[in-house]
């Protein structure tokens, strides 16, 4: 089974450059660097791993835009969706989703996200984005943080008994959830083309948004512990970040809820 890693870039160079090197050891089958027309881009790269293709957009898509360039390069097997920032921390990456695959094809699969740290990433899986369960989490979750053990069982009632939230009271485990972190993910060409790759018009949770759609196929989302990276948290995003958050979110609410901005704002303020 044919194995493509495709990183999302945009000015980060030098975690770029030791991601590839780490690729190189593993039993991938292609490596596709797309470029979301970053100021720097990285020409210098593309002569020092000239086994990896290189692709330099002519004008910034944001992330979901840019991880659909991957499609003009690659029509079988799966993709194994890498940000740039990342550093991979687990062996025989390729292999494994190989297999994981190969079990069975119809499901998207995340891996577990270490913090800067080296600590497992707050927010690596979770619940799909809902006001009212949001807002019952965050009570349930400060309580477990404070040490309230009834919290922690009523987010077991729910499914919410994230192991990123309280590492010392359980150990990750391969599970089902509503979506998994974009910084490490993989899914079956095929599938992403089902649902038309990212919407673009999302420039924040487009992985919310796309979870949600390939749920709507019947396929599953799955987040497995054994495929493990670290965040070295680069912010491409820069002032923009929390009003692409609010806008993204409104849009999410407004295309699967049909909610109105009358009532967001009400239950978000403006």
């Amino acid at each position: 089974m044919k194995i493509t890693v495709a990183i999302p870039h945009y000015n980060s160079l030098d975690t770029l450059w030791r991601l590839i090197e780490q690729l190189r050891e593993d039993t991938v089958d292609q490596i596709i660097i797309l470029d979301d027309n970053s100021k720097i881009p990285p020409t210098k790269l593309e002569a020092e791993f000239p086994s990896a293709t290189f692709h330099f957009g002519s004008e910034n898509l944001g992330a979901g835009g840019n991880r659909n360039r991957v499609l003009k390069f690659v029509d079988e097997g799966i993709i194994w969706f890498i940000d740039a920032d990342m550093e991979i921390v687990s062996t025989g990456n390729a292999d494994r989703l190989r297999a994981i695959f190969k079990h069975n094809a119809n499901q998207m699969v995340g891996g577990m996200i270490h913090s800067k740290e080296g600590q497992e990433m707050q927010w690596n899986y979770g619940h799909e984005m809902h006001p009212v369960h949001d807002a019952r989490f965050e009570e349930l979750a400060e309580g477990v943080r404070a040490g309230d053990m009834s919290s922690w069982m009523r987010l077991q009632h729910y499914g919410w008994n994230y192991h990123w939230l309280q590492p010392s009271l359980e150990q990750p485990i391969e599970r089902q959830v509503d979506w998994v972190a974009e910084g490490s993910f993989a899914l079956p060409v095929e599938l992403f083309k089902a649902v038309g790759g990212y919407d673009t018009n999302f420039r924040y949770h487009e992985g919310q948004d796309l979870a949600h759609r390939i749920r709507e196929t019947g396929a599953k989302i799955n987040f497995n512990p054994e495929i493990i990276t670290r965040h070295l948290e680069m912010n491409v995003r820069g002032r923009t970040r929390t009003k692409e958050i609010k806008a993204s979110q409104y849009l999410f609410f407004q295309k699967h809820w049909n909610m109105t901005q009358a009532v967001y704002d009400k239950l978000y303020g403006k």
